[in-house]
């Protein structure tokens, strides 16, 4: 049923997708490229830096780039524009309103609507207007002998209705590498000056296997297409055929040959489609020699005899594959991956069962990984699947910290476990992600070049996880946008940054909520849903609407944008915050005390699911989850979902998210029990971390190795096996391996290089804390063998701080230390302390499911760093 109910939603969601892909293939994209034809029935065109609408052609000249103000998606009527031209430049006016595209400043924006005034899309063919904002003045053409473009008048007309026709994303391209494929089934090739059509095709295995002469293979089928204006090709276009000999396809009478490197009429050919129109890969197409025939296939010649277009001249035209040795490459790297991902899949199966967690910790939350993992997916999707819906999954990551970090603290009986200093819980929670981090962060500086001097002086924030915690907003030299530090380096690497500040607040956090009832709990989670909604008005609303503040070009834009809303810290809050809410009525209502049975309370020891108890949509709360999302994401669609961005982005699916988050851990969801503890979804659990970080280093190297026009197969389908592989390596080479050597081991009697600095850090801070007043500078006895120290009252804890509980008796003679043995002691006790509080992690890389029972440390000689957080302020 669990299986069934996945699949029957998934299919609703793809169904739809390709529903609305297919209907809006004509719709206006940001970023597309655009011809704009004036009432003149001529294309408006940039030549020397001004605009003007002279020629019926679809060149390079006429190429204009369309670009959303400060979005992305689908363009409809009243939304803002930039215009730019082929020369990148955007279109603006000079003081004699003749609109031109080479003017500094910031671009200016245009308000496209539809010319009838209707709303809705904006799709090719449509008749449109253009209106300069900060002048309220439309675009139009006069008709005159020069074509000046012109922005004069403030009211719409036959001069200003202009056509917006999208260059087709699928169109053959000049410049192209193609393929003709004759009626036959052979493609045509070129070899020692003849061009024929002999074989379907010289595939790799062909050459090095079949043939052994080197001078074979698939660069032989593999021509470049020339001609029309320079952009996409249409049907009537003048076109010539450079061979991969490096010479011109000619016909001198009828036989076709490839002789010359040089261009002449011989070369030249028309190129023709049944209907007219532009030519698009997989199209049949027919090639008209100078000589007026048309050129046919015969048995294996190619010969220019056809009088009319007929089967044996029709050429089925396709992006070429692989040219020269990148063949072998890339076969050589689908093979690997191929192999690695039988192999990963083979190892993982044949792995014995884990031994179950131990009975004194709460319950371990096995689910949670296949849901984290499913997570990191979505994104992955929205990255590089134009999955628009995939990026609001951004928001589970902090929800799900929370809510996990948060049961783990509830989970332990008031006043026992470790009490250990903020700081070193700061830092063991650090510890798990920095080695992943780390190498992510080499290889993306590596990888990609072009970094600034300012880059290079916020590469500190990047290295100590403090990127995302400061405005600091700049541009890069020779760019108009402005960058925020926070996603220099490692783009996706900002929620580890943010995830720092909430570790720090999330204990204090945790104590303040467990003292709430149910009652007070489901309130503060709908309170903070709410404040989703605000973030929706400050953004969508006051910023992007009345402020304009839409565009990277504008510092308000990175400011307020990335760093306050989408990247930052505050902006995800009340996400961190609803987790933990969740962790408390989670543990009120599904939860029971282990020893007795009843009721979850105060005195409770030891912790156990009770799924009977639990409501009923908690029990189905995965199934229910994921349904709900997918008919969001039917209902309310890609474009919804880019208006009101700052909602879904920023815990507008909050509750969704928490069913999914209480059905996986109550494990009694058909999808938990039965799909996500598998051994697969488990392990794909572990490496959703890492799969996360790296997904943009995976990404630039699979589109080095498959790169357009040259790949045999497309880059998005090499990609997700790349990443799996990656990223299980990455999670056993690297996370793995990093935590051994950072992380102290009890077992092997070792303590690690962080713990060492840590302690340090704790000792200097223990010095400050017991410092004695300036008069005396020798620090006194804590006891003698002649003097026995008087009884001395615990000092008195202000409102909303507790002391730890010390022991009420004095010590006796055989039971006193000197000063400098309870120092040393101390940092044992401290190593001791983080050895005991490293428990089993349930595959969240940042978060433990499990709650450990400790005995309570007596730490009457600890100071600072063996204390709560509350006594922790010189720490930290």
């Amino acid at each position: 049923m669990a299986t069934l109910s996945l699949w029957t939603s998934f299919l609703v969601v793809v169904g739809f997708r390709l529903a609305v892909a297919s209907a809006a293939a004509d719709t206006i994209v940001s970023n597309d490229t655009v011809f704009l034809w004036s009432h003149t029935n001529h294309t408006i065109d940039v030549d020397k830096d001004v605009a003007r609408a002279r020629w019926q052609n679809r060149g390079s000249w006429q190429a204009l780039r369309i670009v959303k103000a400060g979005g992305v998606g689908a363009i409809s009527s009243g939304e803002l524009v930039f215009i730019k031209g082929h020369t990148g430049d955007c279109l603006q006016l000079k003081p004699d309103t003749v609109a031109v595209a080479a003017l500094p400043g910031r671009c200016p924006t245009w308000n496209i609507s539809h010319a009838d005034n209707r709303l809705g899309l904006i799709k090719s063919g449509d008749s449109i207007s253009l209106m300069l904002t900060h002048m309220h003045r439309y675009l139009d053409i006069h008709g005159d002998e020069d074509g000046l473009v012109r922005a004069q008048w403030n009211f719409t007309g036959t001069w200003q209705t202009l056509v917006v026709e999208r260059e087709d994303p699928d169109a053959v391209m000049a410049g192209e590498h193609i393929t003709l494929a004759a009626h036959t089934g052979a493609l045509v090739d070129a070899q020692d000056k003849l061009v024929r059509a002999r074989w379907p095709q010289v595939g790799a295995w062909r050459a090095i296997v079949l043939e052994a002469d080197e001078n074979l293979g698939p660069w032989m089928q593999s021509f470049a297409i020339y001609g029309g204006d320079g952009r996409a090709l249409y049907a009537g276009d003048r076109v010539t055929l450079w061979a991969a000999t490096g010479k011109l396809v000619d016909v001198e009478t009828q036989v076709a040959r490839a002789r010359w490197d040089k261009s002449g009429i011989w070369q030249r050919f028309h190129i023709e489609k049944k209907g007219g129109g532009v030519i698009r890969h997989g199209d049949p197409i027919f090639l008209k020699a100078h000589t007026g025939k048309y050129l046919e296939v015969r048995g294996e010649a190619v010969e220019a005899i056809g009088e009319l277009p007929t089967d044996a001249g029709t050429l089925v035209i396709n992006l070429a594959g692989s040219q020269d040795r990148t063949a072998y490459r890339q076969c050589a790297v689908m093979a690997v991956l191929a192999f690695g991902t039988i192999s990963v899949l083979v190892y993982e199966l044949c792995q014995p069962r884990r031994a179950p967690a131990p009975k004194g910790g709460a319950p371990r939350l096995e689910a949670l990984d296949a849901v984290r993992w499913i997570a990191s997916v979505q994104i992955v999707l929205c990255h590089f699947y134009d999955y628009t819906w995939g990026c609001a999954w951004t928001q589970f990551f902090f929800v799900l910290s929370g809510f996990v970090l948060s049961y783990v603290e509830m989970a332990r009986p008031v006043g026992k476990g470790p009490q250990i200093s903020q700081l070193r819980y700061v830092t063991h929670r650090a510890v798990t992600l920095y080695p992943t981090y780390i190498v992510t962060l080499v290889v993306g500086a590596i990888q990609w070049s072009g970094h600034s001097a300012l880059d290079w002086m916020t590469l500190p924030l990047h290295l100590l996880l403090m990127q995302s915690w400061f405005p600091i907003t700049y541009k890069k030299l020779g760019r108009d946008s402005w960058q925020w530090s926070g996603l220099q380096w490692a783009q996706v690497s900002w929620f580890v940054s943010v995830l720092v500040i909430y570790w720090l607040m999330l204990r204090p956090l945790t104590r303040r909520v467990r003292r709430m009832s149910l009652t007070s709990c489901c309130c503060a989670a709908f309170t903070l849903w709410a404040i989703s909604a605000a973030w929706w008005y400050l953004h969508d609303v006051l910023m992007r609407g009345k402020h304009e503040c839409e565009d990277a070009s504008q510092r308000c834009f990175a400011l307020f944008n990335q760093y306050v809303i989408y990247h930052g810290w505050l902006g995800m809050l009340h996400v961190f915050v609803s987790g933990i809410v969740m962790a408390r009525i989670f543990i009120l209502t599904s939860m029971k005390d282990a020893e007795v049975g009843g009721p979850v309370t105060a005195d409770t020891q030891r912790l156990a699911l009770d799924p009977k108890r639990a409501p009923c949509f908690f029990r189905f709360g995965c199934c229910l989850g994921y349904l709900a999302f997918g008919l969001l994401v039917v209902l309310v669609g890609k474009d919804g979902y880019h208006e009101n961005v700052a909602f879904y982005h920023n815990g507008g699916i909050l509750p969704v998210m928490l069913l999914m988050l209480v059905g996986g851990s109550l494990g009694e969801d058909p999808m938990a029990r039965y799909l996500f503890q598998n051994r697969v979804f488990k392990m794909l659990g572990r490496i959703s971390y890492a799969q996360y970080l790296i997904q943009f280093n995976v990404w630039g190297i699979v589109n080095g190795l498959f790169p357009k026009g040259h790949a045999m197969v497309s880059p998005k389908v090499v990609f997700p096996f790349a990443l799996f592989v990656l990223s299980y390596i990455m999670e056993r080479l690297v996370t793995r391996v990093g935590n051994e050597w950072l992380k102290p081991s009890k077992e092997k009697q070792r303590t690690s290089s962080v713990n060492r600095v840590v302690t340090w850090l704790e000792s200097k801070c223990a010095c400050r804390a017991t410092e004695q007043p300036a008069e005396s500078s020798a620090p006194l006895p804590l006891a003698s063998a002649d003097l026995k120290a008087p009884p001395v009252a615990p000092p008195e804890a202000p409102q909303g701080i507790t002391l730890l509980e010390s022991n009420p008796h004095p010590p006796t003679d055989g039971q006193t230390k000197k000063s400098g043995d309870i120092k040393a002691n101390a940092v044992s006790d401290a190593q001791t302390l983080d050895s005991r509080y490293s428990s089993p992690s349930h595959g969240d890389p940042y978060a433990s499911s499990s709650a450990p029972q400790h005995q309570q440390v007596p730490a009457p000689g600890l100071s600072c760093f063996a204390r709560d957080i509350t006594l922790t302020r010189n720490c930290i």
